[in-house]
């Protein structure tokens, strides 16, 4: 998708950050893949909630995707507190940046793509998407809708893309199995996975979030 914010709703271990780290790498090289991206040099944020998820989740997937020979240096690599920031010898910069920086510190900057691992607060996803504005760039939110802290994507975005409101955002629906055969849509799940989470999460509103990426309502109802 090339629609100005993509809202990638996906299942639990399916593979999100990876396929978001993937994006980021491909936006940053100007490797037109699926779609066209601009030319580079150009300036990418990847924002997660803390530098904890990003040193236990994030670090180790960059460690295995990261096309070292494009790279031109790492800012932070070695560094638990500093912040990270990859610069490639095409000029383009990929920013790693923590949402609890809070609002203040995300001000000033022009980026051409950011993407969200995991729901941002209102706040701080409004703060980003003022910073892609006069690049004409684009938006990346990728989060599981298994709690309150979605409501506000689900009520503001996601519903007025469903009612035609929003034609400048697009959705994309990763579940972690095929809800009619059972059957996994990863190769790292085997269908007796998939069946051992069915008996894991036996609500159906909470695996309709955690298996298929559907938003629960706030009466608890799960739609997608």
């Amino acid at each position: 998708s090339r629609a100005f914010l993509t809202l990638v709703i996906g299942a639990n271990r399916v593979g999100k950050s990876w396929s978001s780290v993937a994006e980021s790498f491909y936006y940053a090289l100007g490797r037109r893949v699926w779609a066209e991206v601009p030319e580079p040099p150009v300036a990418v944020w990847y924002i997660i909630p803390s530098g904890t998820m990003f040193r236990r989740t994030i670090r180790p997937i960059v460690n295995k995707l990261l096309p070292r020979a494009d790279v031109r240096h790492w800012y932070g690599e070695h560094s638990s507190t500093q912040q990270n920031i990859i610069s490639f010898r095409n000029g383009s910069e990929l920013h790693f940046v923590s949402a609890d920086m809070r609002q203040r510190r995300l001000q000033g900057a022009s980026i051409h793509f950011a993407i969200n691992d995991e729901t941002p607060e209102e706040d701080i996803f409004e703060e980003v998407q003022a910073r892609v504005l006069d690049t004409h760039g684009r938006m990346l939110v990728v989060f599981a809708p298994i709690d309150a802290k979605t409501f506000w994507v689900r009520d503001n975005l996601y519903m007025p893309y469903l009612n035609g409101e929003r034609p400048d955002i697009d959705v994309i629906h990763m579940p972690v199995s095929d809800p009619v055969t059972g059957e996994s849509l990863v190769p790292w799940f085997t269908k007796t996975d998939i069946e051992r989470m069915e008996l894991q999460w036996p609500d159906p509103q909470v695996r309709a979030a955690r298996m298929y990426g559907e938003f629960i309502t706030r009466s608890g109802v799960g739609f997608a």
